[in-house]
């Protein structure tokens, strides 16, 4: 089974000319690009049967078609601001490999359409546009829906004057509003960009900005997915430029560097204190590292109900205390677990010294401690 020439055959059925791309790439194949697309079934099974990774390619104008492509990811985009009261038609739909969107539309005949809508949105009419399942870096191109394509609004043919792109290093954000915005579920993307660029231009580490975000993960997503969107947007900012930006002219108080040096013979050397017998020292700095799905959370909350309770740490000591969970997703499967270990060490948990917040908390920030 190929599924890339299946879906290839299933575009040119449905009236759409085909061409190949380079494998995992968005560049053409063929020799004349997109002007080699055809319906013809003989010529798309050879090119396929020749390389069966080949990507997609489907050409717009030729097919009838016109498509929007908006670079949501991207910080200077203003697709929002250009719709306002604009409606997007019910229209087939696609995610791009880096995250965007593609609106596909029947494009009526002798309509001519700008290349770019506003910043940020291109127009996709007399070139091509990489179609599902094909990828690009290893990040698959996924339709959406599969509602026919509806007539090209009226809206895409004048040619929008560009509006200025939003500035995190000079337009004052306010953050507060921004955050409580984007955990309302309210134009997540756009509010968690803006907090992004301007978190880049204040100085802000990449690590320090990932911490920030993630304390406005929706419920139906996880930190990974968060982190990885969120990451995108650091990198588009650092590349334009938002870090090279000064956004105050009060001179920066540097501290004093820190001696990195040390003798061995100046160091005191003490015996270890343990938290849990032979495992974790106190204070001390732990991380529990692997792919998502390993158990992670099962085992730091082993651990955590362990002190909590003051019980055996799978036949380990243990130091008894309280325990404050941060949890940035799984509130309502964390007290479920918490009971299902209690039943299983015959723990009351009533009794266990563990206190959970009920969202994810910005260490960054003192308005959420």
């Amino acid at each position: 089974m190929n599924k890339k020439l299946d879906a290839a055959i299933g575009y040119a059925e449905r009236g759409w000319k085909i061409f190949p791309l380079k494998e995992n790439s968005k560049i053409p194949a063929s020799k004349k690009g997109h002007l080699d697309a055809t319906t013809g079934l003989d010529m798309i099974n050879n090119w396929w049967c020749k390389n069966p990774n080949y990507n997609i390619g489907a050409a717009m104008a030729a097919s009838g078609l016109v498509c929007v492509d908006v670079d949501s990811y991207k910080l200077n985009c203003e697709f929002d601001e250009f719709l306002g009261d604009r409606k997007i038609p019910n229209t087939l739909t696609q995610k791009s490999a880096r995250g965007g969107t593609h609106y596909i539309f029947q494009a009526p005949q002798g309509v001519k359409y700008p290349q770019q809508l506003c910043e940020g949105v291109d127009i996709k009419h007399t070139g091509y546009i990489v179609a599902s399942p094909s990828l690009v870096d290893g990040s698959p191109y996924e339709w959406l829906n599969e509602n026919e394509p509806a007539l090209a609004p009226t809206w895409l043919t004048p040619i929008i004057r560009k509006s200025p792109c939003r500035d995190p290093a000079r337009q004052p954000l306010d953050r507060q509003a921004a955050s409580q915005a984007a955990l309302n579920g309210e134009n997540w993307h756009n509010h968690i960009l803006w907090q992004v660029g301007s978190w880049v231009a204040k100085g802000n580490t990449d690590q320090e900005i990932q911490v920030l975000a993630a304390a406005q993960t929706l419920p139906d997503y996880t930190i990974e997915q968060t982190y990885t969107e969120v990451q995108k947007m650091i990198d588009g900012a650092r590349l334009k430029g938002f870090d090279k930006q000064p956004n105050s002219s009060a001179p920066k108080s540097v501290p004093p560097p820190r001696q990195i040096l040390t003798m061995i013979g100046d160091i005191e050397i003490k015996d270890p204190d343990y938290l849990i017998d032979g495992t974790i020292e106190t204070p001390a700095l732990i991380g529990l590292i692997g792919p998502s799905g390993s158990g992670k959370t099962f085992v730091a909350l082993d651990m955590a109900m362990s002190i909590a309770t003051g019980t055996l740490y799978h036949s380990m000591e243990v130091k008894a205390g309280l325990v404050i969970m941060s949890a940035g997703e799984g509130h309502t499967g964390i007290p479920r677990r918490v009971q299902a270990w209690c039943t299983h060490h015959g723990q009351n948990i009533a009794n266990a010294n563990l206190a959970l917040t009920s969202r994810a908390v910005n260490l960054f920030d003192e308005g959420y401690l």
